[in-house]
């Protein structure tokens, strides 16, 4: 935990004097979103094993901008939950499974130079921020259906944009999850020797005055893990999968 406060506070201070320094022109935008979708979850390994496929979920995501000539500040909390049937001889059947992710990033404007190399986008951007992700599910026995993990790290990305006309606009981003710190909170799986966890994002992005936007998209989250030994969960050397594929319908708002 002393290691998650110094991280934080060194991202603070890092970006600190770009956060008071005097800007051109700044613009804040604050942005909901309501969440559909699936997600599929696998676990393999010797001994115990589970799978649940295009388990619908929903949730709530809201994120804040604040918006200079070059730099982009920027907040997001994410709410998610799934409901899942469970296989084989667990108890209960039925239960939920829930995702949070909260995001403190920077986004850095790339410039046109770099921008003009490219014919899918007008403008690149990169962003740079620390992220928090927590998934749990219900409790079940006799073994633990799903995890529950915390985890902390950075979290990198690459995004673009592209005018279709003044009022449409395709927003696109690639992004790589990075955990530093990682903890399951119950039942482990067994010893984490590694996770692969990047996302995608895609929005349709529709003008409908100066100050409100709608967007329609098509998110992807997946998280790769693996682990060596055993826990109490009852599986050896696991391998655990999932993919969340999300519906975001989102208003923005600008001021």
């Amino acid at each position: 935990m002393f290691k998650i406060k110094f991280l934080i506070c060194l991202f603070i201070i890092g970006t600190a004097p770009n956060l008071f320094a005097q800007e051109n022109s700044s613009q804040h935008s604050l942005r909901v979103s309501s969440l559909t979708g699936v997600q599929n979850y696998q676990l393999e390994g010797s001994g115990f094993n589970n799978s649940s496929n295009a388990s619908t979920g929903k949730g709530l995501d809201a994120s804040w901008y604040w918006q200079t000539d070059q730099k982009t500040y920027v907040f997001k909390a994410l709410s998610y939950r799934s409901s899942v049937s469970t296989s084989g001889s667990i108890s209960p059947r039925d239960i939920t499974s829930d995702l949070r992710i909260y995001h403190l990033g920077l986004v850095q404007n790339l410039g046109s130079n770099l921008s003009s190399l490219v014919s899918f986008a007008d403008e690149l951007k990169f962003g740079l921020g620390l992220q928090w992700r927590e998934r749990t599910a219900d409790h079940t026995t006799p073994n633990r259906a799903f995890p529950h993990y915390q985890t902390f790290g950075f979290h990198l990305g690459l995004s673009g944009q592209k005018a279709w006309s003044s009022m449409w606009k395709l927003e696109s981003s690639l992004g790589l999850y990075i955990p530093y710190f990682f903890d399951e909170r119950s039942e482990k799986t067994g010893y984490l020797n590694w996770a692969l966890m990047p996302d995608a994002q895609f929005n349709f992005v529709y003008k409908v005055n100066p100050q409100i936007d709608f967007s329609l998209g098509l998110r992807a989250l997946y998280e790769k893990l693996n682990y060596s030994g055993s826990g109490a969960r009852g599986v050896s050397d696991a391998k655990e999968t999932y993919l969340n594929l999300i519906l975001p319908i989102e208003l923005r708002f600008s001021f």
